[in-house]
């Protein structure tokens, strides 16, 4: 049996499929696009990306990173596959779960085909798409920071959400990667939403912006939050306000009916002279607590 090599040069080991063992099994795998797509690939072009494995405790090797690429060589009848033998065993530093290929997945690995010397037009044929298709995948990085790149090259984002990150400045790109990958959200309308709350220095260019469908539901729907949210402060505040008006009359009545008492009067103004006038004006706020007057 032929042994397809990797599509560019790496210091890779020579593995028995057999000895691979998986560490996310997916039984479902060939219902999945990304195995349709890389099946397709690796029969035309070969393996593009090795196998990234790490020796196990009972012999044979783990499989770290590239579960379709291992189902795809094992329906294909491959004995042996190209791998990378990694010492670092923590699967959280590879893509252990079978997801689709994401939109940086998608660019690097045909561009590394393309930088192999394979033509556009060949790639296209084996994977039943068309050359502006490929094109369009191999874009999906044009404009976006290396360091934001880095942040959600694991991370499932679209073609439109990476777009509408384009419209900010690299290091805007970067708060935004970071705010994405800490909520888990990677959608366009999430994107849309923090490029929308970006002050314009910060904009790539703040002229001719078109708003998009998603942006507009985003920005009413957070309109429509912080409007709930300023209502149920307002409320607060009325009852607050109310409770206080209400404790501040009494207060008021008390103090007038002690001022107009003349030996109480006389009695504070000897003991507590400094705040007898101060009382004095509060007595006299008792019809119009909300004047302008000064205590």
């Amino acid at each position: 049996m032929k042994t397809l090599k990797p599509a560019f040069d790496l210091n890779c080991v020579k593995i028995k499929i057999g000895e691979l063992q998986e560490t996310a099994p997916r039984r479902d795998f060939r219902s999945l696009a990304s195995y349709q797509y890389i099946l397709a690939s690796i029969k035309s072009l070969g393996v593009i990306q090795p196998i990234v494995v790490t020796g196990s405790r009972g012999g044979g090797y783990r499989i770290l990173d590239g579960h379709i690429r291992f189902y795809a060589l094992r329906e294909l009848g491959q004995e042996y596959v190209y791998c990378i033998v990694s010492t670092d065993d923590e699967r959280y530093t590879f893509d252990a779960q079978i997801n689709s290929l994401s939109s940086f997945q998608r660019a690097s690995m045909i561009q590394k085909v393309v930088n192999g010397g394979v033509p556009l037009e060949r790639i296209a044929e084996s994977l039943g798409v068309s050359v502006s298709k490929l094109k369009s995948d191999m874009d999906a990085t044009k404009g976006i920071d290396k360091a934001a790149i880095d942040i959600l090259k694991s991370a499932n984002v679209s073609r439109a959400a990476l777009q509408a990150l384009r419209k900010v400045k690299p290091l805007r790109q970067i708060e935004i990667a970071e705010r994405m990958a800490a909520e888990g959200k990677f959608s366009c309308i999430f994107v849309s939403g923090m490029v929308m709350a970006t002050p314009p220095n910060m904009l790539v260019s703040a002229v001719n912006m078109r708003r998009t469908r998603s942006e507009d539901a985003y920005e009413i729907s957070s309109l429509e939050t912080n409007s709930k949210n300023l209502m149920a402060k307002v409320r607060e505040a009325e009852e607050k306000y109310s409770t206080q008006i209400y404790e501040l009359t009494v207060i008021c009545g008390f103090l007038n009916k002690l001022f107009k008492n003349q030996k109480i009067d006389s009695y504070i103004q000897r003991n507590f002279s400094e705040s007898h006038s101060r009382l004095k004006k509060i007595s006299k706020l008792n019809g119009n607590l909300l004047g302008d007057s000064e205590i």
